[in-house]
C-alpha cells in the first residue's frame, strides 16, 4: 500500500532530479510487493511518477523492462497508457522501451 505518499514523492522527486539534463526521464525500478500486487499499487506509483514528471516540465516519461515472455511489466506498462517506442540491446540481454506523453 502507498501508506507513505510524502516518502515516495521525495523518491521519486529525487530520481527526477538526477535525470534533469536527460531529454526524459526514465523509470528505472518499480517494485510491488506479491502480498500487495493486482490492487492498483503499481498503477498508482506510475501515476505518481507521471505526475512529478509533469510538474518538472517534462513531456514524456520512459521505462525499459526486459524483453521475456514471463515478464508481467510488458502487459503492465501498456495498461497504464505507455507505447512500445523500440527494443535495445544492453550488456547482452534484449530490453523494450515504453514511452508515455504526459
Amino acid at each position: 500500500q502507498l501508506n507513505r505518499p510524502k516518502f515516495w514523492m521525495r523518491a521519486i522527486h529525487s530520481l527526477l532530479e538526477k535525470s534533469a539534463t536527460a531529454k526524459f526521464p526514465e523509470v528505472v525500478l518499480i517494485f510491488v510487493d506479491s502480498n500487495v500486487r493486482s490492487q492498483g499499487t503499481g498503477a498508482r506509483l506510475m501515476k505518481l511518477a507521471e505526475t512529478i514528471t509533469r510538474e518538472k516540465g517534462f513531456l514524456q516519461l520512459s521505462v525499459k523492462t526486459a524483453d521475456d515472455p514471463a515478464n508481467r511489466a510488458l502487459r503492465f506498462y501498456p495498461k497504464c497508457g505507455y507505447r512500445e517506442d523500440r527494443k535495445v540491446k544492453e550488456t547482452g540481454h534484449w530490453y523494450r522501451l515504453f514511452l508515455k506523453e504526459v
